[in-house]
């Protein structure tokens, strides 16, 4: 989440100073400048539709477009960070299994010898047995 500056006041108190017949923009606007996603989307549903509450509703809705579009920016960071995370974790993960899949082979190859070996000990423990 992006962390925000603490707005001076609420989303009911911003609606009233906006519905209020001394409407005070700049207040509204300093509350809309420091509010979270969250109390602008309660701010637009407090503040009634109407042509004076018009500007008002659509620097709402200009900041809270802000607001998600950072959020969106923030977390596509992140997405990026992780994604660059995760490619290398598996390039490790592919030098491991490559590793791996050598050794795999040389105790196959050694397993092979040691069975060559064995049936070549059997028949000379055979041989000297029946002799």
């Amino acid at each position: 989440m992006t962390p925000f500056k603490t707005p001076n006041m609420t989303p009911q108190e911003a609606a009233a100073f906006a519905a209020s017949h001394q409407y005070q923009p700049a207040k509204v606007q300093e509350f809309l400048l420091a509010a979270p996603p969250r109390d602008i989307q309660e701010f637009t549903h407090l503040i009634q539709a109407s042509d004076a509450h018009d500007r008002c509703l659509n620097l709402a809705r200009v900041a809270l477009d802000i607001r998600l579009a950072e959020d969106r920016a923030k977390a596509a960071e992140q997405l990026e960070r992780h994604t660059g995370i995760l490619v290398d974790v598996s390039k490790a993960l592919l030098q491991n299994m490559e590793f791996l899949l050598e050794e795999t082979k040389t105790l196959r190859r050694l397993t092979v010898g040691l069975l060559v070996f064995t049936v070549g000990l059997l028949l000379l423990t055979g041989i000297l047995l029946f002799r």
